[in-house]
């Protein structure tokens, strides 16, 4: 029997019979490993209505790679503008109830869409289904994605998902839902916390299989300080969503604070990246926590200053932290992931 979280039903429901499923892969420069996604999509347990491939102005040999599979999948093509408006293209096109997405470097395992599928069936008013995921890098599982990552969130969606981006973006979505809020934001980096933050807003609710049915793999060569630009991206998507008609007086006073925390959170992390020499201006970035508003608290406005004042000895002092913690810059950059 498969654990299943969710938020209690508002009314009472009754079980209907599973709906169909797309499931859509954006594809940019994947040739390289594309194969093992579209495999996973189409051996599932449980098979998909139609796999959708949407090559997002690719100029590998994507085409080649895709080849083995003529006949079973559908191509899309069009100019390259991202992940977020591959999903759109494809989404629009797509002829299911739901919509699962999968990124082109990560798989189903077999089980994934059976597993989504009978909970759809069970619990017909969420609108957005997912699953846990193992944490692969370098063709090594090193860990869960509900297991240390991120924590899903039953009660009060609406708070969970201001506070933190608790939905494992691989998702499922019903595709009117989807569709109703105007799909994925193409102009925004935080793509996922976004219209995670504003289909919950609008009245979605989300429904989790607690079992790892996804692999989220991650490829060092390449890794990025990402980070920073992780945490900026939220700021971003949370100063968007202030104005959302829905938000209760309450909720907009908590998203307040909620938007000072990750400010503060995102400076700090710019500031340190910049002192272990990932990021430009560090002695600038320090001065800014020195001098910022209040919420930082003296210790680290005081650590900031010792930074700005010697920054060479700042790097020095992280990197034997890091030896004596046994974190590498590889662990540091896979935060933001």
């Amino acid at each position: 029997m498969r654990r299943i979280l969710a938020p209690a039903p508002e009314r009472p429901i009754a079980a209907v019979a599973p709906p169909s499923f797309s499931i859509i892969i954006p594809a940019y420069q994947a040739a390289a490993f594309i194969a093992d996604a579209v495999e996973s999509a189409l051996t599932q347990a449980v098979a998909p209505a139609e796999v959708i491939v949407c090559d997002d102005g690719s100029t590998d040999e994507l085409a080649k790679a895709l080849r083995p599979f003529s006949g079973r999948i559908t191509v899309l093509r069009k100019e390259h503008g991202g992940a977020a408006s591959a999903r759109n293209v494809a989404t629009r096109s797509a002829s299911s109830e739901f919509v699962a997405f999968l990124d082109a470097d990560n798989i189903f395992l077999p089980g994934h869409l059976e597993a989504v599928g009978d909970l759809a069936a069970m619990r017909p008013d969420l609108d957005i289904l997912t699953t846990d995921a193992f944490l692969e890098l370098d063709g090594h599982i090193y860990g869960r994605y509900y297991r240390g990552k991120a924590r899903f969130i039953v009660e009060d969606q609406r708070r969970g998902i201001i506070h933190q981006h608790f939905i494992f973006g691989n998702a499922a979505f019903r595709r009117e839902a989807l569709l109703a809020v105007g799909g994925y934001d193409e102009t925004v980096l935080a793509e996922d916390t976004d219209l995670f933050l504003r289909m919950i807003l609008g009245g979605s609710r989300v429904g989790l299989v607690d079992e790892p049915l996804c692999v989220y793999r991650i490829r060092s060569g390449t890794l990025s300080s990402n980070l920073p630009r992780s945490l900026r991206s939220g700021v971003v998507v949370l100063e968007r969503a202030r104005n959302h008609p829905s938000l209760t007086s309450e909720e907009r006073r908590y998203l307040q604070r909620e938007l000072a925390d990750k400010r503060r959170e995102a400076e700090l992390a710019e500031a340190e990246e910049a002192l272990r020499g990932f990021a430009p201006r560090p002695r600038r970035r320090a001065l800014k926590i020195v001098f910022g508003p209040p919420g930082y608290g003296f210790v680290p406005r005081m650590k900031a200053l010792a930074a700005a004042l010697a920054p060479r000895i700042a790097r020095r002092y992280l990197e034997r932290l890091d030896e004596r913690t046994g974190r590498s810059r590889l662990a540091l950059q896979t935060r933001g992931r």
